[in-house]
Protein backbone atom coordinates (compact mmCIF):
# COMPACT_ATOMS: atom_id res chain seq x y z
CA UNK A 1 0.00 0.00 0.00
CA UNK A 2 1.49 3.57 -0.74
CA UNK A 3 1.57 5.88 2.10
CA UNK A 4 0.03 9.74 1.30
CA UNK A 5 3.32 10.78 2.38
CA UNK A 6 5.34 9.15 -0.33
CA UNK A 7 7.09 11.91 -2.03
CA UNK A 8 5.55 11.03 -5.35
CA UNK A 9 2.11 10.82 -3.79
CA UNK A 10 2.69 14.12 -2.51
CA UNK A 11 3.72 15.91 -5.70
CA UNK A 12 0.58 14.26 -7.23
CA UNK A 13 -1.49 15.57 -4.70
CA UNK A 14 0.11 19.14 -4.70
CA UNK A 15 -0.51 19.53 -8.27
CA UNK A 16 -4.34 18.88 -8.13
CA UNK A 17 -4.45 20.96 -5.40
CA UNK A 18 -2.84 23.57 -7.90
CA UNK A 19 -5.36 23.10 -10.08
CA UNK A 20 -8.22 24.33 -8.17
CA UNK A 21 -6.51 26.72 -6.12
CA UNK A 22 -6.47 30.55 -7.80
CA UNK A 23 -3.25 32.13 -9.09
CA UNK A 24 -1.82 33.74 -5.69
CA UNK A 25 -1.00 37.65 -6.30
CA UNK A 26 2.27 38.75 -5.50
CA UNK A 27 1.87 42.04 -3.46
CA UNK A 28 4.99 44.09 -2.65
CA UNK A 29 5.01 45.95 0.81
CA UNK A 30 4.69 43.89 2.87
CA UNK A 31 5.55 43.80 6.22
CA UNK A 32 9.20 43.70 7.87
CA UNK A 33 9.96 39.84 8.71
CA UNK A 34 11.96 40.70 11.39
CA UNK A 35 8.63 42.99 12.84
CA UNK A 36 6.32 39.92 13.19
CA UNK A 37 5.73 37.79 15.89
CA UNK A 38 3.78 34.28 16.07
CA UNK A 39 5.75 33.21 12.90
CA UNK A 40 6.70 30.65 10.87
CA UNK A 41 10.08 31.00 9.00
CA UNK A 42 10.72 28.41 6.28
CA UNK A 43 13.94 27.92 3.82
CA UNK A 44 14.10 26.02 1.13
CA UNK A 45 14.12 22.43 1.30
CA UNK A 46 12.74 22.50 4.54
CA UNK A 47 9.93 19.77 5.93
CA UNK A 48 8.76 21.41 9.76
CA UNK A 49 6.23 20.74 11.86
CA UNK A 50 4.97 23.05 14.22
CA UNK A 51 2.84 22.75 17.36
CA UNK A 52 1.55 26.24 18.92
CA UNK A 53 0.31 27.64 22.22
CA UNK A 54 -3.31 28.68 21.74
CA UNK A 55 -5.26 31.66 22.84
CA UNK A 56 -8.98 31.17 22.04
CA UNK A 57 -8.74 30.89 18.23
CA UNK A 58 -5.45 32.24 18.01
CA UNK A 59 -2.29 29.96 17.63
CA UNK A 60 0.52 32.18 19.03
CA UNK A 61 4.36 31.10 19.58
CA UNK A 62 5.30 28.49 17.38
CA UNK A 63 7.17 25.68 17.99
CA UNK A 64 9.34 23.20 15.69
CA UNK A 65 9.43 19.47 16.84
CA UNK A 66 9.87 16.40 15.25
CA UNK A 67 6.51 15.69 13.81
CA UNK A 68 4.14 13.02 13.01
CA UNK A 69 2.04 13.25 9.77
CA UNK A 70 -1.09 12.70 11.99
CA UNK A 71 -0.71 14.68 14.56
CA UNK A 72 -3.64 16.42 15.16
CA UNK A 73 -2.03 19.54 16.53
CA UNK A 74 -0.43 20.82 14.12
CA UNK A 75 0.59 22.32 10.81
CA UNK A 76 3.62 20.93 8.43
CA UNK A 77 5.65 23.50 5.94
CA UNK A 78 7.84 22.69 3.81
CA UNK A 79 9.50 23.85 0.38
CA UNK A 80 10.48 21.27 -1.96
CA UNK A 81 11.73 20.98 -5.65
CA UNK A 82 9.38 20.03 -8.38
CA UNK A 83 5.58 20.83 -9.33
CA UNK A 84 3.89 20.64 -12.72
CA UNK A 85 6.92 22.30 -14.50
CA UNK A 86 11.04 22.83 -12.91
CA UNK A 87 10.48 25.14 -9.78
CA UNK A 88 9.59 25.01 -6.31
CA UNK A 89 6.35 24.60 -4.13
CA UNK A 90 5.14 25.83 -0.77
CA UNK A 91 3.51 23.13 0.77
CA UNK A 92 1.28 23.57 3.76
CA UNK A 93 -0.70 20.72 5.85
CA UNK A 94 -3.44 21.80 8.18
CA UNK A 95 -4.02 18.57 10.49
CA UNK A 96 -6.26 20.79 12.86
CA UNK A 97 -9.95 19.77 13.01
CA UNK A 98 -10.51 23.29 12.19
CA UNK A 99 -10.28 25.79 9.33
CA UNK A 100 -5.79 27.21 9.28
CA UNK A 101 -6.15 30.80 8.27
CA UNK A 102 -2.81 32.49 7.80
CA UNK A 103 -0.44 35.06 5.76
CA UNK A 104 2.60 34.05 3.60
CA UNK A 105 5.40 36.36 3.05
CA UNK A 106 8.05 35.35 0.65
CA UNK A 107 11.69 35.87 -0.93
CA UNK A 108 12.47 34.91 -4.21
CA UNK A 109 15.94 34.06 -4.85
CA UNK A 110 18.58 36.41 -5.66
CA UNK A 111 15.72 39.37 -3.85
CA UNK A 112 16.41 40.86 -1.06
CA UNK A 113 13.25 41.77 0.42
CA UNK A 114 9.58 39.80 1.14
CA UNK A 115 6.42 40.51 -0.38
CA UNK A 116 3.24 39.58 0.16
CA UNK A 117 1.96 36.20 -1.26
CA UNK A 118 -1.41 37.51 -1.88
CA UNK A 119 -3.26 40.49 -0.35
CA UNK A 120 -5.93 38.09 1.34
CA UNK A 121 -5.16 35.31 3.93
CA UNK A 122 -5.10 32.08 3.19
CA UNK A 123 -7.88 29.62 4.18
CA UNK A 124 -7.03 26.18 4.45
CA UNK A 125 -9.76 23.56 5.73
CA UNK A 126 -9.48 21.03 8.30
CA UNK A 127 -6.96 18.16 7.26
CA UNK A 128 -6.45 19.96 3.99
CA UNK A 129 -2.85 20.83 2.07
CA UNK A 130 -2.37 24.05 0.63
CA UNK A 131 0.55 24.66 -2.59
CA UNK A 132 1.76 27.40 -4.27
CA UNK A 133 4.23 26.82 -6.99
CA UNK A 134 6.88 29.57 -8.32
CA UNK A 135 8.60 28.04 -11.61
CA UNK A 136 11.95 27.98 -11.79
CA UNK A 137 12.80 31.50 -13.23
CA UNK A 138 11.42 32.83 -10.24
CA UNK A 139 11.78 30.26 -7.33
CA UNK A 140 10.66 30.49 -3.72
CA UNK A 141 14.03 30.70 -1.51
CA UNK A 142 12.09 31.40 1.84
CA UNK A 143 8.53 32.01 3.05
CA UNK A 144 7.31 33.58 6.40
CA UNK A 145 3.93 32.68 7.81
CA UNK A 146 1.87 34.41 10.22
CA UNK A 147 -1.27 35.63 11.59
CA UNK A 148 -2.29 32.00 12.39
CA UNK A 149 -5.87 31.52 13.75
CA UNK A 150 -8.27 28.69 13.72
CA UNK A 151 -12.27 28.91 12.71
CA UNK A 152 -15.25 26.89 12.38
CA UNK A 153 -15.99 28.49 8.99
CA UNK A 154 -16.88 25.58 6.55
CA UNK A 155 -15.21 25.92 3.00
CA UNK A 156 -16.91 25.00 -0.26
CA UNK A 157 -15.01 23.59 -2.94
CA UNK A 158 -14.12 27.39 -4.52
CA UNK A 159 -12.59 28.02 -1.47
CA UNK A 160 -10.21 25.42 -0.93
Amino acid sequence: MISPTTPVIRLVLCMLALATVAHAENTPGGPDPASIEHKVLIKQGQELFFRFKTEGNRLLEPQSYKGKHDDPQMVKVEIMDGGPAPGRVLIVNNNFGRTLRFRVLERLQDKTEFAKLDKHEIKLGPGQQWCHFRPAAATIDQAVLYQFTLSDEHLNKQEE
